[in-house]
């Protein structure tokens, strides 16, 4: 696996840990949100880049609209 990838799943995991041991979601729960981080992260960027809460209200706007949203239940 190439190096970035390596790192951002390495991210990704202690992402999910963090989130447990703050006690923020419940356990078992934690791969869904570190599911849709995937999915944002690999969104294309437009260029000019805009900022972060644009890209991150974008994304909210997309998984609204769409029809077959899969999410924790």
């Amino acid at each position: 696996m190439d190096n970035v990838l390596y790192n951002q799943e390495l991210q990704l995991s202690r992402f999910g840990e963090y989130l447990l041991k703050q006690k923020m979601v419940q356990e078992g729960h934690e791969r869904y949100y570190v599911y849709w981080v995937r999915k944002f992260l690999a969104r294309r960027i437009e260029v000019p880049i805009p900022s972060l809460g644009d890209r991150i209200t974008g994304y909210l706007e997309e998984l609204q609209a769409s029809p077959n949203l899969d999410h924790p239940s």
